[in-house]
């Protein structure tokens, strides 16, 4: 046998220790999260950015820069979720617009049909039957 399998047979039968493991994360949340935290440390290292450089008011600066972005960041999902509320008020208004149409177009026709079939049942015998026919048809 040569040196390679000889070292593949070892890898087979070989042990774990079980404390030597990685912790797997009990739910996929968990291991997106931690793939995301893995993401966000290897970015930070590589943004050229030495912190340790800056001089105390560059520090101020920056953290004044950040403090403020986080409440324009703020204040604009605050904006987005009020705007999407508003939109969704305003299509549940207008279906319900559309239908009190609905509601008052059908019972105008309910109450057309028989103000019209009243006067002819009374005044126009002969025209009655091509009428009940009309509105049965």
């Amino acid at each position: 046998m040569s040196s390679t399998d000889d070292q593949k047979e070892r890898g087979k039968n070989k042990v774990v220790d079980p404390e030597n493991l990685p912790e797997i994360p009990e739910t996929k949340v968990q291991g997106i999260l931690q793939e995301l935290e893995i993401l966000a440390l290897h970015k930070g290292k590589s943004s050229g950015i030495d912190l340790s450089r800056l001089s105390p008011e560059q520090m101020d600066k920056l953290l004044e820069i950040l403090s403020k972005n986080e409440d324009n960041a703020f204040q604009f999902h605050t904006t987005r979720l009020k705007v999407a509320k508003e939109i969704e008020l305003k299509r549940i208004e207008a279906t319900t617009v559309n239908q009190k149409t609905v509601r008052v177009s059908v019972v105008g026709l309910l109450l057309v049909l028989p103000l019209l079939t009243i006067p002819i049942l009374f005044f126009k015998d002969d025209f009655f039957v091509p009428w009940l026919t009309f509105l049965r048809g």
